[in-house]
């Protein structure tokens, strides 16, 4: 480790330390939820910009090749619309109340980690079929939310649609017409030469969002330790119901693309719906935020681990 900081090699390291550091933010952020909270104000900011970031950096054509396509938008429906279903079905089946109901299909409504595309690199997989599913299932999920809560709701749900386009506008549209704007505007030597220096720093960006969501899960765990843990044990289920359900779907195509279809169905972008969405999600939504954390972040490990 000194050697490596000696030689200037620090943001090397800590990337190949990334998903052990990943983890340790998260116990961070549940040990002292002080920092958790006012590191989770400044999380929409970091949001657009790590969005920014990851997409100025693709081949824009290519990138526009892949999302007419319809794989990417098969996975997008079953990444949003499948997982609902899912989740609708297990709520039916053990009557669990609305609470519980909005948070689980909050998360089952949104798109996928903009990170996913790293962790997908980071094992040795095609990392651009990876963007083009976070990409189908993040343009997708305003759809999917709207159609979860107007059905959650029982029909009597009253959206703000003038708040809510503006925010897909800001954290959607933004990011992706802002790269579009650049590639056309500067020379592609030069966002290539800008970019490999940006993209160093993205990491440090995935870092605070761990920290920043842990702090309404230790709030609850503060409450009542017992309703947090069933709350933290349902989050590893979801997350092991979509990685378990994409893959088996598409493994009939092929073996490393439903590897890649699962753990971009693991991963959930649960801070865009929440800042998307809001209350409207329920008290128990940003709880199961935090409980999904860890899962999370443990996925690139395991993973690796299976692919030995």
């Amino acid at each position: 480790m000194l050697r490596s900081l000696k030689n200037g090699n620090m943001l090397n390291y800590i990337s190949s330390k990334a998903p052990w550091l990943l983890i340790a933010f998260c116990f961070l952020g549940f040990l002292v939820p002080g920092i958790s909270i006012h590191v989770f104000k400044i999380l929409p900011f970091v949001l657009f910009f790590l969005m920014f970031f990851t997409l100025v950096g693709l081949d824009q054509k290519a990138l526009l090749k892949s999302l007419v396509r319809p794989k990417g938008w098969l996975y997008a429906v079953i990444h949003t619309f499948g997982m609902i279903a899912l989740c609708g079905a297990v709520i039916m089946m053990f009557g669990l109340n609305q609470d519980h109901a909005l948070a689980m299909l909050g998360v089952a409504a949104t798109g996928s980690l903009f990170a996913t595309p790293a962790i997908v690199r980071s094992i040795g997989l095609d990392y651009f079929s990876a963007m083009t599913y976070t990409i189908t299932s993040t343009l997708l999920k305003p759809v999917a939310l709207y159609a979860t809560l107007w059905w959650a709701y029982n029909d009597h749900f009253e959206l703000d649609m003038q708040a809510y386009l503006i925010k897909l506008i800001v954290y959607i549209v933004g990011p992706i017409a802002l790269s579009f704007v650049i590639h056309a505007f500067v020379d592609l030597s030069k966002i290539k030469k800008v970019h490999a220096e940006l993209a160093k720093y993205n990491i440090m960006l995935v870092f605070l969002f761990p920290l920043g969501l842990m702090g309404d899960f230790r709030q609850l765990w503060d409450a009542s330790p017992e309703h947090a843990l069933h709350l933290f044990l349902l989050g590893f289920v979801l997350c092991l119901s979509f990685f378990v359900t994409a893959y088996l779907i598409f493994k009939f195509t092929d073996c490393d693309e439903a590897m890649i279809a699962a753990i971009t169905s693991g991963n959930r972008n649960v801070l865009l719906t929440y800042t998307i969405a809001g209350a409207y999600l329920g008290p128990l939504f940003l709880p199961l935020v935090g409980a999904l954390q860890l899962p999370i972040y443990l996925q690139p490990l395991l993973i690796k681990r299976l692919m030995k």
